[in-house]
């Protein structure tokens, strides 16, 4: 049996991508001190994106204004 997403859900996956989008800019203003491990980072990061994105559209319907 296929369930309605919950409002939980969606809070969690947007919790994700805040967090997400808080790492991402973290480890660019953080490039300076370790440049390949920051890039490291943000390549894994950059992965996750597309997921978060489809993740949110599936859970949060009355949020895929972006």
């Amino acid at each position: 049996s296929t369930e309605a997403p919950s409002a939980g859900s969606c809070n969690l996956i947007q919790l994700a991508d805040s967090t997400l989008a808080e790492a991402e800019s973290n480890l660019a203003t953080g490039r300076s001190a370790a440049p390949d491990a920051a890039q490291q980072f943000l390549n894994y990061a950059s992965t996750l994106r597309p997921y978060l994105v489809a993740q949110r559209k599936a859970l949060c319907p009355a949020t895929n204004d972006h």
